[in-house]
């Protein structure tokens, strides 16, 4: 599978399917209310646990773009940055971002 979403439909679909899905998405939407998440060496995946490194089982999404990126997707990465963007996370199951500058 090459997207999240064909990941999740075979999983929400086919009994006994092993995968890899978000905690995010999982948690998030009601259609996938069914998959069933596993622990990994004895912890549960949740995002306390992949905030304190318990869990670590995870994947990181970056943000990489060139110097001249349109003004309106500097201002996407600045929210998903700020305090609103990292409450939104949150309260999604996400942890908030971390800034990683590359020069």
């Amino acid at each position: 599978m090459y997207k999240d979403q064909q990941m999740n439909q075979q999983l929400e679909n086919i009994p006994s399917t092993l995968g890899f899905a978000d905690l995010g998405t999982i948690t998030s939407e009601a259609k996938l209310a069914s998959i069933k998440t596993l622990n990994f060496d004895g912890v549960a995946p949740t995002i306390e646990n992949v905030a304190n490194g318990k869990y670590s089982l995870v994947k990181n999404f970056y943000f990489v773009f060139r110097q001249d990126t349109p003004p309106e997707a500097k201002e996407f990465i600045e929210f998903v940055q700020s305090s609103a963007g990292a409450n939104l996370l949150k309260a999604n199951n996400y942890l908030a971002v971390r800034e990683e500058k590359i020069k």
